[in-house]
């Protein structure tokens, strides 16, 4: 008996030891890409870039190919941005909301 609950015990604290760790991945998720939507404001087509790299210029989706970057137009009602993660398809009036409630630590449904 002491042996079960000792082996509980351990496996509590290992798995409040990984909660506690994750529990604010969200808030780290966009605090990157609040940095990423930073650096790519000051981007321009003309800029030079890393092949395969890409980003948002402006509100288009841009990728970095052999002769620089390359811009395409977002599908009308979207538009480029990077986002926290939440694994769902996402709409403009997702962006504030996502970064509002990443930042309260709040999860994925706030």
């Amino acid at each position: 008996m002491k042996t079960f609950l000792l082996i509980t015990l351990l496996a509590l604290v290992a798995f409040s030891m990984i909660h506690s760790t994750d529990a604010c991945f969200e808030q780290d998720n966009a605090k990157k890409a609040a940095a990423l939507n930073k650096k790519f404001s000051k981007v321009k087509v003309t800029d030079k870039c890393t092949l395969s790299e890409f980003g948002c210029i402006g509100k288009k989706f841009a990728i970095c190919g052999n002769s620089g970057w390359v811009t395409f137009d977002c599908p009308v009602t979207t538009q480029c941005s990077f986002l926290p993660l939440v694994n769902k398809p996402d709409t403009p009036n997702d962006i504030a909301l996502r970064f509002s409630l990443a930042k309260q630590c709040r999860g994925k449904t706030g």
